[in-house]
């Protein structure tokens, strides 16, 4: 199993949960405001987040929409998706 984590400007957040649905994926956490600091600096504005529990077959599938989504909308400088390994340890 994989944790992708979707970052998303909150203005993108519907669309981006539709692109999750529409691949099949509902197994999903939205938190539509995480704030933080990044490589510039604490953030300016909260950012969506989605942690999304996939197979590793699907894990790929579901960068491929987000990455066509964020490309389409010209926002590929703002979404980034981010996997980890997900073992249940309890």
């Amino acid at each position: 199993m994989r944790m992708m984590v979707v970052l998303t400007p909150r203005d993108c957040l519907k669309d981006v949960q539709e692109v999750i649905e529409k691949h099949d994926l509902h197994a999903y956490a939205e938190i539509p405001a995480a704030t933080g600091t990044g490589r510039e600096g604490a953030a300016s504005s909260a950012t969506g987040m989605f942690l999304v529990l996939v197979t590793k077959e699907k894990s790929q599938e579901l960068v491929d929409a987000v990455r066509a989504y964020a490309e389409q909308e010209k926002r590929d400088k703002d979404i980034r998706v981010f996997s980890v390994p997900a073992e249940a340890v309890y």
